[in-house]
């Protein structure tokens, strides 16, 4: 059996709330043997942990989504440095999910301001990233070389090959999800034919970002078996040669064994 790690599902969100461990179950024994699931506010944080802790093969991120930035986020930013430096848990393996969006209706310069917090605490931690980004990749690039952060992702990346090129040239790894099944989407396949499975993960968004076939539908795990079978026949690369590959891209990503 291949094995798949979801390296960005949103496994606290309440749409799993009903039977989230026997799902767990099953999407192992499909072969989606670990997941990270990134927090999107500091608040989430203590949730994440208690998952983490109650469910082998799920490990966390911390950090602040740019969706859930506001006037207290500068200060959530010290309480997460504060935790950091106590002890935090042994499943964290990255900070974020962290980024900039302009399409979400928050303050672009007050989410650079809260950003670049979160990249310091990058730096001096020594932990890779979870970026979120949607029209602001020019100035990402820009704060990524300021804080001179060299490890972590771009979830959800859905930009040209050259941008990606950016990113890589950087240490970053490019996360592929549903996005990459959709009818629209010729910019994204494009890109990942150019960039083969070197320097790709995969991810669900989950319970968003879903792939074609569950368009409207709420995502789930599962589905990164299938993006890793739509990515190998784009590529013309047998399953299980990209299974193993892009599993193995994920934990030297997040520091885990590959089991």
């Amino acid at each position: 059996m291949n094995c798949y790690f979801d390296t960005h599902c949103h496994l606290d969100f309440k749409e799993f709330d009903e039977g989230r461990g026997a799902l767990i179950t099953k999407w192992k024994a499909l072969g989606v043997k670990k997941f990270v699931v990134p927090a999107t506010s500091y608040s989430a944080l203590a949730g994440l942990e208690e998952l983490a802790d109650k469910y082998e093969g799920v490990y966390i991120g911390a950090g602040i989504h740019p969706f859930f930035v506001n006037e207290e986020s500068l200060r959530d930013v010290d309480r997460l440095g504060a935790y950091l430096q106590c002890s935090p848990s042994v499943d964290l393996v990255a900070l974020g999910e962290m980024g900039l969006d302009k399409f979400c209706g928050v303050d672009y310069e007050l989410q650079k301001e809260v950003l670049s917090k979160q990249l310091r605490y990058a730096k001096v931690f020594n932990l890779p990233v979870i970026l979120h980004c949607r029209k602001g990749y020019s100035d990402l690039l820009r704060l990524l070389d300021f804080h001179d952060v060299r490890s972590g992702v771009v979830h959800g990346f859905t930009g040209s090959y050259e941008i990606a090129c950016e990113f890589m040239k950087r240490g970053f790894l490019i996360g592929l999800g549903g996005a990459v099944t959709w009818g629209n989407a010729s910019k994204v396949r494009n890109m990942v034919s150019r960039l083969g499975i070197d320097s790709i993960v995969f991810e669900t968004d989950s319970p968003d970002m879903s792939p074609e076939w569950l368009k409207g539908q709420c995502n789930t795990p599962e589905s990164v078996i299938h993006v890793g079978k739509y990515v190998a026949e784009l590529l013309g690369i047998e399953e299980s040669t990209v299974a193993m590959k892009v599993y193995r891209n994920s934990c030297d990503l997040f520091g885990l064994e590959t089991d």
